[in-house]
């Protein structure tokens, strides 16, 4: 019985992890932009991709780089909000650091943690896919980001206090938030399990990307309703990052880029093709140097 079928098992230590985050979130205004996106330039770069000889970028791939991409368009809303003791300060961050939710099945106890995507602006679609794999694939001891949370999660079952206040200490330290949950941002995909069009997720980030099955709707192109691949995406961004305008901006960058990645994506070479050798030309029929 695989991970997606054997049956689940309640575990204290996570649930007692979620409420800690849960208190984190609630009292936060948030502002979310709906956006349905049309998925055909995205798709038609997964088929060159495939048939170039390498594996298709997931979707969460193109989210992460066109998010990282239009941060580096509105450097003013990749930053911070950290809640000192007697102040909320607004942190710039020099870097794009993508934190990416990924669900892992251990012991029967189904979990979701938190990876981190170093420089996800400068990395290809290549690179982040074959990162996104490893996590969510690779055995639990070579993802030292996993081992850490399940650490606090059997931390959370007996003292569930002391793991809370661990748990929502990176909020109150720029440095603590840079090393444990990674940039200004965060992407989630539930829609590749079904059973969701769209998702309004507010996590701890500053700005939280999330999109639930990418499929066939009724579309609008130009004058005409067609059958299309569409993303209904949500970005859901914390009130104090910035104003509405500003975000509405950051949102139309980034449905262009998601739209558009033939002109941005970075694709893999061209598969090299053996050569038959050239034939020999025949000598002429009629030489002039002969007569």
């Amino acid at each position: 019985m695989n991970a997606a079928t054997e049956p689940l098992r309640y575990d204290q230590g996570f649930f007692n992890a979620a409420c800690a985050l849960v208190k984190e979130i609630v009292p936060r205004n948030h502002l979310h932009f709906l956006c349905e996106l049309d998925a055909t330039g995205m798709d038609a770069v997964r088929a060159e991709c495939r048939r170039r000889g390498s594996p298709a970028p997931t979707y969460t791939a193109f989210v992460v780089q066109a998010a990282a991409r239009a941060l580096m368009e509105h450097p003013n809303l990749n930053a911070l909000i950290v809640e000192g003791p007697f102040r909320t300060r607004l942190v710039p961050l020099n870097n794009v650091t993508a934190t990416v939710a990924v669900e892992r099945v251990v012991g029967g106890v189904d979990t979701v943690f938190s990876s981190r995507l170093e420089n996800a602006a400068g990395r290809t679609l290549a690179d982040l896919t074959e990162e996104l794999r490893h996590y969510a694939t690779a055995p639990v001891e070579d993802v030292p980001d996993f081992v850490r949370f399940l650490k606090l999660i059997r931390l959370a079952r007996w003292l569930p206090t002391l793991a809370a206040w661990i748990l929502r200490a990176p909020s109150k330290s720029a440095r603590l938030w840079t090393r444990f949950r990674g940039g200004s941002f965060a992407v989630t995909s539930p829609g590749k399990y079904g059973g969701c069009d769209q998702v309004l997720p507010p996590w701890p980030w500053p700005l939280t990307f999330s999109f639930g099955a990418v499929k066939r709707r009724p579309f609008a192109a130009g004058d005409r309703v067609e059958a299309r691949k569409t993303m209904r995406l949500t970005i859901t961004a914390d009130r104090r990052l910035a104003n509405g305008a500003p975000l509405a901006r950051f949102a139309e960058t980034v449905r262009t880029l998601l739209e558009n990645p033939a002109a941005w994506a970075d694709l893999p070479a061209e598969p090299k093709q053996d050569r038959a050798p050239a034939a020999q030309a025949a000598p002429p029929l009629y030489s002039a140097a002969a007569n």
